[in-house]
């Protein structure tokens, strides 16, 4: 890929978000790198990946979710080992990074902050304050395994996406070596046409040569003037050489010289036209630049669009229909291939990193927690129910409208 195109794409996107661009200049902006990545088929994980180390650190932030204690200020805020579950869950559903804060003071405290791109890091904040307010601690559990599978099935839908991208290259691939064959198996009828066309060309032009070269006493008409004599006998001329030559004065010598073909006089004598009819085709022409098959279906789509039929009457007691709301298409994948999909999670990874070594941020790794033991079977039950409640928990915060809603 040129660096000239990522260039104009990053210019512009840098254009389109600076405080000092007008509506109609950012509006402008957006349009032309939206109608640049669509041209150049380049995406977000590609400008991530040609990005400088000072551009990065530009995209690069960090959001913070602080945690008091409700009853108490001044009392220390307990720390649950759940909490870390959902913090790790909620990286992998946002593609950053996280650690703890304690403030051990008159107002004790824990920050969690979440560093990265700075629009997931926003993301995840938001997540993880929702999720640690609407839930208790063995839905964090199934948290985790929902981020896991929600990225397992990123990646299974990218493949999808990459695979149906293939398939619908080599179709279109194949049909235009079918549509290169059918153009070649129609060349050589044309090829026929134009040799005989070609043929009879020549022979046309012989018999007018031979009119014109050939002494013809009925080939000339008599002078404009009715009075004047015609040419019938070629006895006052001498053969001399390569030209006529009057045996004596004429007033015909001067337009007759050179076998009759230079005429200096107005009054030329006449000489039958020859038409010669030329091919209306040209056998170079091989129609690659023109699909008739496609302008034909243009052509019929706008002729033949049927005129709007009017909705059936539908009695007033009878309530309207609901029509249910489409669902969004989850199978859709925003990436157009596996490698897209892993360098912009590794990028998202590296860009945090490098934020937290610029801050200076030197972090403590947490100690190691126990396993996950249960006492009762009835411990074990809400487990097992709290993984079940975590699928209703929508982190990216989508909202499902129903019917009538």
């Amino acid at each position: 890929m040129r660096k000239e195109v990522l260039d104009r794409i990053r210019k512009a996107l840098a254009l389109a978000s600076h405080e000092g661009t007008g509506e109609q200049e950012a509006k402008a902006a957006l349009r032309k790198a939206t109608k640049l990545l669509d041209q150049h088929s380049v995406t977000q994980a590609d400008i991530l990946a040609h990005e400088t180390e000072a551009e990065k650190l530009k995209r690069a932030g960090q959001s913070v979710v602080s945690v008091r204690n409700t009853i108490s200020e001044d009392k220390p805020v307990p720390q649950f080992g759940w909490t870390r579950s959902l913090a790790c869950a909620v990286d992998t559903f946002f593609n950053c990074q996280h650690y703890t804060t304690k403030f051990k003071t008159m107002r004790p405290k824990i920050e969690w902050t979440f560093y990265g791109l700075a629009e997931q890091t926003v993301a995840a904040a938001q997540a993880f304050e929702m999720a640690s307010l609407l839930s208790y601690c063995t839905v964090f559990i199934g948290l985790s395994v929902m981020a896991d599978e929600e990225k397992e099935k990123a990646k299974q839908q990218t493949i999808k996406k990459e695979l149906a991208l293939l398939k619908q290259r080599q179709e279109q691939e194949a049909a235009e070596d079918k549509s290169r064959l059918e153009r070649l198996r129609q060349l050589p009828a044309l090829d026929v046409k134009t040799e005989v066309k070609e043929e009879e060309k020549p022979a046309v032009l012989d018999r007018r040569v031979k009119v014109e070269e050939v002494e013809d006493e009925d080939s000339f008409k008599p002078l404009s003037s009715s009075g004047s004599q015609s040419i019938a006998d070629p006895s006052p001329f001498v053969v001399s050489g390569n030209s006529f030559l009057p045996f004596e004065p004429s007033p015909f010598a001067v337009q007759f010289n050179n076998y009759g073909r230079d005429y200096d006089d107005d009054n030329e004598p006449y000489i039958p036209p020859v038409t010669v009819e030329d091919a209306d085709f040209d056998a170079a022409d091989t129609l690659d630049d023109f699909d008739v098959d496609a302008e034909l279906e243009k052509a019929k789509a706008r002729t033949a669009m049927p005129s709007p039929l009017p909705p059936a009457p539908r009695k007033a007691s009878t309530p309207p229909p609901l029509v249910p709301k489409k669902e969004e298409d989850d199978d859709e994948s925003p990436w157009a291939s596996v490698q897209q999909l892993v360098q912009f999670r590794e990028t998202s990874i590296a860009i945090g990193d490098d934020f937290i070594k610029k801050q200076g941020i030197k972090l403590v790794t947490a100690k190691k927690r126990k396993p996950l033991e249960f006492k009762d079977p009835r411990s074990a039950s809400s487990y097992l129910q709290g993984r079940e409640d975590a699928r209703s928990i929508d982190v990216h915060g989508r909202r499902k409208i129903t019917d009538g809603n």
